[in-house]
């Protein structure tokens, strides 16, 4: 039976910061895809985990297939990027598409997110999501009075 390749969120710059599910997801993996292994090293030793790396980054995309292979034997993999989400602004999406295409089961790992808490910290007026845009914004269409009524908390 194959196993699963984890997408695991890493805190960006406080390590204090990971939710428990990242810690024991790189605690259930067999092994781990790291964008920077020296990186990552400093996260499991954190941890105190010891886990096999792989490298996996922009130039060392050669490297999935090996990474895959290992996914089919069976071992569950989690692939991690130096802080943040992988495949956001690193080469993970690469891995993913060609795992999602062969059947492995991808599993999503979330932490903290930077973009909503840098949107908490800049002053910039509240309830801006879904059903909260502002009326009159350019380009977006104006909201419904229902849907208004149906949003407020």
């Amino acid at each position: 039976m194959a196993g699963i390749l984890y997408i695991v969120a890493t805190p960006i710059g406080n390590l204090d910061d990971m939710p428990p599910r990242v810690a024991a997801t790189f605690g259930a993996a067999d092994f781990v895809a790291a964008e920077d292994t020296r990186v990552t090293m400093r996260l499991l030793n954190y941890l105190g985990l010891k886990k096999p790396m792989v490298s996996y980054y922009e130039h060392a995309l050669q490297k999935g297939e090996g990474i895959l292979r290992r996914i089919e034997a069976g071992e569950n993999c989690a692939l991690c990027s130096d802080a943040g989400m992988p495949c956001v602004s690193d080469p993970g999406e690469v891995i993913v598409r060609d795992a999602l295409a062969r059947g492995i089961k991808v599993v999503p790992v979330p932490a903290a997110s930077a973009c909503v808490t840098a949107l908490a910290a800049c002053c910039l007026p509240g309830r801006l999501g879904p059903g909260h845009l502002p009326l009159g914004v350019r380009g977006l269409p104006a909201r419904e009075p229902e849907a208004e009524k149906r949003a407020s908390c």
